[in-house]
C-alpha cells in the first residue's frame, strides 16, 4: 500500500495533465458531435371552441374516453 501511495505522489502532476486532456477533448467531442433534434409545434396554438356533444361531468379516462 505505501508503495502505492508513493508511486501516485510522484506521478500526481502527470495525472492532472492526463485527467485535464481527457476532459478538455470529452467536452470539444460533445460540442462538436451533439446534434439536438429540431423541436415541431412549438408555436401551435389549439382553442376549444365548441362543446356540443362531448360535455360531462365524468372525469376523462384514458382507455375509454380518448379523442384521437
Amino acid at each position: 500500500m505505501l508503495i502505492l501511495m508513493t508511486s501516485i505522489s510522484k506521478h500526481r502532476q502527470h495525472l492532472h495533465k492526463i485527467f485535464a486532456s481527457i476532459l478538455a477533448v470529452s467536452l470539444i467531442a460533445s460540442l462538436v458531435l451533439y446534434q439536438p433534434k429540431p423541436v415541431e409545434a412549438a408555436t401551435y396554438t389549439f382553442t376549444q371552441t365548441n362543446w356540443a356533444g362531448g360535455q360531462s361531468t365524468s372525469t376523462a379516462t384514458h382507455p375509454g374516453n380518448q379523442t384521437s
